[in-house]
């Protein structure tokens, strides 16, 4: 098995402005320091600003026989949706225990969770979307909420 993780980035300009600030965690955290950015426990970007935020994947998978498919995962900002997955494992394994495909082992959220927790996390309002070949990423959607 094969994996490869690729960064799309709206124009070339942006890509080397993100391959020039990649820094440390240390250095990264005094920058934010010196910016009176770095966000106290218990502080953090307000609603309104997390409202515009979002996480999206674009993901495209080659099997063994050539079979090709592309999909997207669509979600709201990281700090909130990592809350709500969170929650939806929970639930899931205090109440909906006997119908997860495992019964332990140390394993990620979605391999415990199976086809309850993708069911549970994309009622919640997490999107899954299978796509074209021809899909091309819409950077104006990146555009739009970062004004």
């Amino acid at each position: 098995m094969n994996f490869s993780e690729h960064l799309l980035f709206p124009s070339e300009q942006a890509a080397k402005s993100m391959a020039s600030s990649n820094t440390s965690s240390k250095k990264e955290e005094e920058k934010l320091k010196a910016e009176g950015k770095l966000f106290k426990l218990g502080q953090g970007l307000d609603e309104e600003t997390r409202s515009k935020l979002f996480t999206e994947y674009h993901l495209h998978a080659n099997a063994g026989d050539g079979t090709t498919i592309r999909t997207k995962v669509t979600a709201g900002d990281g700090y909130d949706e990592t809350a709500r997955l969170s929650v939806e494992m929970v639930l899931l394994l205090t109440t909906k225990r006997d119908s997860l495909p495992f019964e332990g082992g140390v394993l990620t959220p979605s391999v415990a969770g199976g086809r309850p927790f993708l069911d549970a996390i994309r009622s919640s309002g997490i999107a899954f979307e299978v796509l074209d070949d021809d899909y091309k990423v819409d950077f104006e959607k990146v555009k739009e909420r970062l004004v």
